[in-house]
């Protein structure tokens, strides 16, 4: 293959969340390469592409990202000693040791297997790389539990 095959492969791959999906025989005939998919493989995998299981991220909206963001501005000079808390300035700041922390954890059963995609060892958190979980009508057990 040649440098000007491998880009065109490169450009092809980075487009979009779908071409992404693709396996290297589907990018062959979509390109129209004469190389094997196996060539195609080994020399996207010499430039640092190779194929990964997704990276699950659940859904949020631009709303949640802003509040969250907001909430972690807010906070973010908070701390866990007491001179942190109690500050010459006279301001109170608060104490992480005072807050309660809490998650869930769901099991499903009936979801679809793994699904790959092509990348760069980089770009684990590209959002072309990442698939949006939302939730469905599938069995799930969840799980909640809380330390303090």
């Amino acid at each position: 293959m040649s440098i000007r095959e491998i880009r065109r492969c490169i450009r092809h791959i980075v487009s979009s969340w779908s071409t992404r999906r693709l396996t290297f025989e589907q990018v062959r005939t979509q390109l129209g390469i004469q190389a094997s998919a196996c060539t195609i493989r080994r020399e996207l995998r010499r430039v640092g592409y190779r194929r990964y299981i997704v990276y699950p991220r659940p859904y949020i909206s631009r709303k949640q990202t802003k509040k969250r963001l907001a909430f972690a501005l807010e906070h973010r000079w908070w701390g866990t000693s007491d001179f942190a808390v109690h500050r010459d300035d006279g301001k109170y700041r608060g104490d992480w040791r005072k807050v309660i922390w809490s998650d869930e954890a769901t099991f499903e059963v009936g979801k679809c297997g793994r699904i790959w995609v092509t990348r760069h060892v980089d770009e684990k958190r590209c959002t072309n790389c990442m698939w949006s979980v939302y939730r469905s009508g599938r069995f799930s057990v969840m799980i909640w539990g809380a330390i303090g």
